[in-house]
C-alpha cells in the first residue's frame, strides 16, 4: 500500500506518475506537483488554483476530496464531482496564517478505481518585514554656514517578506532626505538612504528620522552635525590624518594639511596656522614687503632686506648686496661676520636667521645645533619626529603615550581617541559622551535601551 507521504515526497521531487486506473475508466491527474504560497505576512491571504487534469478514457468520478492540514491555515474550495475526458477539474486552495512560521499540508483525491488517494502536498511560510537602519547614529561630522554634506543611512530588510519604503519624515533644521522613494527592500536586501547636511551657522545639530512603509513598518536613526563635544571622531578626521577638525585640522580632506605639518609653497596653510606658506621662501616671514625668493637674504629680520640701508660696521649684510660693511671680513661670504653674530664664519650655511638642518651643526646660531628639525626631540618627550613622533610641539604626544579624549591623536598611530569616551566601540554611530550607555553592544543606544 502506497503511503500519503511517500506519494508527496514524490510529488516534490517532480516525479509524481499519472495514475492509470484502467483502459476503461481513464487517467486521472493533480496539478501542480506542489501548492506553494509563497512568503506572505500574517493576516494575509493567497489562493491557488488546483486542477485535476483528466488525461485519457472515460469520465472519473470523485469520491471524495480532503484536506490534512495540522496548522488550520489553509482551507480547500469546493471539488468537482467528476472530470470527463478531456477536461480540467478546478478547486481553489487558500494559506490565510495567523502566525509567522512554516506550514504545510496536503490535498488528497480519491476515486472508485484507486486503491490509495492522489496526494498533493501545499506549503506557504508566513513572516514579516523587520527593518534596521544602521548606523543608529549618523554623524555628518563639520560643515561651514552654506556648505552641503550628504550622508546615508543603509537600511536593511531583515524579515522574511518584501517591503516598500514610501515616506521619510525628517523634522524641519539643517537635514534633508536626498533620496527617491520609494525604496523597496526584499527580504535580506540593503540599500543606502541619503540625507544632507546644510546648517546656517557652526551650533551642534541633532534630529531623528524614521523610514516607514504604507503600513507604518518602520525604522528609525538619528543624524547629528558640527557637534565636536558629543560626535563620533571618525566624522571629524576624515582624511585619517590624526587630527579632527575639532582639534583643528583646518582642511580635513587632505592628510598632509594640520597642524604642526612643514609648510611649503603651495599657496596652501599647510600647517593650519591661520597663514599660508609662512616660513617658507616665498613667504616674507618678517614683513619687510619681500621674500627670500625675492631677494631678502634673512627673512627672519625685518632690518635685512635688499632695499635696506646698509648700516656701517654692524658686520651684517643688510641690503643684501653680498658685501658686509663696505669691505668687513666675512671669511665665508655668507653675509655675516663675527662681529653680526656668525658663529661659524667658515661655513656659509651658518649665520643668524639660517634655515636649522639635520646636520649637527648650529645653523642659525642660536646655540642649539639642528633645533626645530625632524631629527631633534622639541618638546622634550624624548621622541623626535624622525622617530615617530606625530606633533614635536606637545610632550604629551609621541608613540605610546596614552590615548587621551581630546581629539588629538595622542600616541601617533593614526587613530583619534580610540579607547576613550570618545569612540564608537561598538560601531554603532553613538559614543559613551554622546549618550551610549553600553558601547560594548551595538544594539543598545539612545532610544534603543539607554
Amino acid at each position: 500500500m502506497t503511503r500519503p507521504w511517500i506519494a508527496a515526497a514524490a510529488l516534490l521531487a517532480g516525479c509524481q506518475p499519472d495514475v492509470v486506473l484502467n483502459e476503461v475508466s481513464g487517467t486521472l491527474t493533480l496539478w501542480p506537483v506542489l501548492a506553494d504560497a509563497g512568503v506572505i505576512a500574517p493576516g494575509e491571504v493567497v489562493t491557488l488554483d488546483i486542477e485535476l487534469r483528466h488525461l485519457a478514457g472515460r469520465t472519473v468520478v470523485v469520491d471524495e476530496v480532503t484536506l490534512d492540514d495540522p496548522d488550520g491555515v489553509f482551507s480547500l474550495g469546493e471539488a468537482p464531482a467528476s472530470v470527463a475526458p478531456d477536461e480540467v477539474g478546478r478547486m481553489t486552495l487558500t494559506y490565510a496564517p495567523v502566525a509567522e512560521g512554516w506550514h504545510t499540508a496536503s490535498i488528497q483525491v480519491r476515486t472508485p478505481s484507486l486503491d490509495e488517494p492522489l496526494v498533493l502536498p501545499a506549503r506557504g511560510r508566513a513572516g514579516t518585514a523587520t527593518l534596521r537602519a544602521w548606523p543608529a547614529l549618523r554623524d555628518f561630522g563639520a560643515a561651514a554656514p552654506g556648505e552641503t554634506v550628504t550622508r546615508a543611512i543603509t537600511v536593511e530588510n531583515t524579515g522574511a517578506v518584501g517591503v516598500s519604503l514610501s515616506s521619510v519624515t525628517v523634522p524641519p533644521g539643517a537635514f534633508a532626505l536626498a533620496a527617491s522613494l520609494p525604496v523597496t527592500l526584499g527580504p535580506g536586501a540593503r540599500a543606502d538612504v541619503a540625507f544632507t547636511f546644510a546648517p546656517v551657522d557652526t551650533e551642534p545639530a541633532f534630529a531623528r528620522v524614521r523610514l516607514e512603509d504604507a503600513t507604518g513598518l518602520g525604522t528609525a536613526a538619528a543624524l547629528r552635525g558640527n557637534d565636536c563635544l558629543a560626535g563620533t571622531v571618525s566624522a571629524y578626521d576624515l582624511d585619517g590624518d590624526g587630527w579632527t577638525s575639532c582639534a583643528g585640522d583646518c582642511d580635513d580632506l587632505n592628510p598632509d594639511i594640520h597642524p604642526g605639518a612643514v609648510e611649503v609653497c603651495n599657496g596652501r596653510d599647510t600647517d593650519c596656522n591661520g597663514l599660508v606658506d609662512d616660513r617658507t621662501p616665498c613667504y616674507d616671514d618678517d614683513g619687510d614687503g619681500l621674500s627670500e625668493d625675492q631677494g631678502d637674504c634673512v627673512d627672519s629680520d625685518p632690518a635685512i632686506a635688499p632695499t635696506a640701508p646698509e648700516i656701517p660696521d654692524n658686520g651684517i649684510d643688510d641690503d643684501c648686496d653680498g658685501v658686509v660693511d663696505a669691505g668687513a671680513f666675512d671669511a665665508d661670504g655668507d653675509g655675516f661676520t663675527i662681529d653680526g653674530g656668525d658663529c661659524d664664519d667658515a661655513n656659509p650655511a651658518a649665520f643668524p636667521g639660517a634655515p636649522e638642518a639635520c646636520n649637527g651643526t648650529d645653523n642659525d646660531c642660536d646655540t642649539v645645533p639642528d633645533n626645530g628639525t625632524s631629527c631633534v626631540d622639541d618638546d622634550g618627550d624624548g621622541v623626535s619626529e624622525d622617530d615617530g613622533d606625530c606633533d614635536d610641539t606637545d610632550p604629551l604626544v609621541y608613540p605610546g603615550a596614552p590615548e587621551r579624549p581630546n581629539w588629538i591623536d595622542d600616541d601617533c598611530d593614526n587613530r583619534v581617541d580610540e579607547g576613550t569616551i570618545r569612540a564608537d566601540d561598538d560601531g554603532d554611530g553613538w559614543t559613551e559622551v554622546g549618550g551610549d550607555c553600553d558601547d560594548t553592544d551595538p544594539n543598545v543606544f539612545p532610544g534603543q535601551g539607554c
